[in-house]
């Protein structure tokens, strides 16, 4: 979400709570990751760190093979530096944590001194611990996040939206109210999808449609303004419209270093037929006994041969490419480098640093601000597309924070820092942040360090020994 965007839903009447925290608290321009791009982004925001260190680049983990990459489903095993509820949980302090990224498997978080309810994208909505299964069945819903369905009408989607969030209420609510917490996370997705799905918002028009959606969440964030001391409302990027896109795997097919092939379009029919929502065996039977037929039934979709390509982007919004030499590298770079709606083209190295760095795209491509990259193969440029952009949003309340400043650009590195500031605890000894200037009390004090990560690189060594 952009300040644009807020404002405008201030100016429609929606979310008036949350308007009032703006208002009298501390407002700033808080600048994502480079992408701007929700796993990594996230990451960084809980982390306080940069995907070097914490080794999130994506949706997927892309590994380095010796004939080629290895794909795999990014998880919580693949986030390699504590988050901040695990940060608290090393002080013995107690986290309620909702909708986080990459929090499946549960295994795989440590120490567990807090109530989890994994995300949207996991396999399957898990809860620590597990009595709360039984006890919140509404968290344990899979919501609707498939905003890209066309079979799906629009007042339908926002309604699904809307019920998903009420039923989710009553358990909020009790979370809130009745456990004893000093870390209360939640991330609503439901924010990023509309925007996603409604273009338009970002011109002003049809906020009519959705405002439901925002009140019902100005609720959720008034009842924890109610029952907390500080309250920080963050978003991992903003969204803007684009005039260009280029399609960047376009580009690489047509200078021949990217491989092209025909295959059925099965994951669209299987999400937009609810497939995924049929009993798990008759999935199965589905699949294995109809496949045959189902391939011959449905369309083809040109996607990328990674096997025989030199270079190619995997995810849409990453806009990271993978390369098969320093050669091939060295060919996408100079290419790309001509293109006109391209900023700039950046070796990985260049923009993170860490142990984990080796996970990253081989080239980043940044766009013009008023361009977007995609991985899409359809034409070399396309036009008018909304989308992430680096700028989001950061408001900071409380008694004892600054009241109507606003303090320019921060880092999603820094919200980890602040967060420990505010509750009295050292900071990550080697984070990539800063504890923010939002306290009354600005005398000098101090600074802590602990080294948070080397006591959670013993917990995962434990945990696959």
């Amino acid at each position: 979400m952009s300040w644009k965007f807020l404002n405008a839903i201030f100016e429609f009447g929606a979310m008036p709570h949350l308007r009032k925290l703006c208002s009298n608290g501390v407002r700033g321009i808080l600048k994502s990751t480079i992408p701007p791009y929700t796993p990594p982004a996230w990451t960084s925001i809980f982390t306080g760190v940069n995907p070097g260190k914490h080794g999130v680049y994506g949706f997927h983990d892309v590994r380095r093979i010796s004939k080629g990459f290895k794909f795999s489903l990014a998880s919580s095993l693949s986030v390699k530096y504590p988050r901040v509820f695990e940060m608290l949980s090393m002080h013995g302090l107690n986290s309620i944590v909702i909708n986080v990224p990459l929090t499946y498997p549960l295994q795989a978080i440590s120490p567990k001194k807090y109530i989890v309810v994994t995300d949207w994208a996991a396999p399957k909505i898990k809860a620590y611990p597990e009595n709360i299964l039984s006890k919140y069945k509404e968290l344990m819903r899979r919501p609707p996040h498939i905003w890209f369905s066309s079979k799906i009408s629009d007042d339908e989607y926002v309604n699904m939206l809307v019920e998903n969030l009420q039923l989710e209420g009553n358990a909020l609510y009790d979370l809130i109210k009745n456990f004893d917490w000093d870390l209360f996370i939640i991330v609503f997705s439901e924010l990023d999808w509309i925007q996603h799905r409604f273009p338009e918002l970002q011109f002003g028009r049809g906020l009519n449609k959705v405002a439901r959606i925002f009140n019902i969440i100005d609720e959720y964030i008034k009842k924890l303004h109610e029952n907390s001391e500080v309250i920080f409302v963050v978003s991992d990027h903003g969204f803007k419209f684009y005039k260009y896109v280029v399609q960047v795997n376009a580009v690489l097919r047509d200078y021949g270093l990217l491989t092209v092939t025909n295959k059925p379009k099965i994951t669209p029919f299987v999400e937009e037929t609810r497939l995924h929502l049929l009993p798990k065996p008759l999935q199965n039977k589905i699949v294995k006994y109809g496949l045959r037929i189902l391939r011959k039934l449905l369309s083809k979709e040109i996607t990328v041969d990674y096997a025989r390509s030199k270079a190619f982007m995997i995810e849409n919004g990453s806009w990271g490419i993978y390369c098969v030499s320093k050669n091939a590298c060295e060919e996408v770079y100079k290419i790309l480098s001509k293109i006109p709606y391209i900023k700039r083209i950046y070796y990985s190295q260049d923009i993170y640093w860490g142990p984990y760095v080796s996970y990253a795209p081989d080239l980043i491509c940044v766009p013009r601000e008023d361009s977007w990259c995609s991985n899409e193969i359809n034409e070399l440029i396309s036009y008018n597309h909304v989308d992430h952009h680096k700028d989001g949003i950061f408001i900071a309340y409380g008694d004892d924070l600054l009241k109507n400043v606003g303090i320019g650009n921060i880092s999603v590195y820094d919200i980890v820092p602040t967060i420990l500031t505010c509750l009295g605890l050292p900071l990550p000894h080697d984070t990539d942040g800063k504890s923010l200037n939002v306290f009354y009390d600005q005398s000098p004090t101090l600074i802590k360090r602990m080294n948070y990560s080397e006591k959670y690189r013993i917990f995962r060594i434990k945990l696959h020994s």
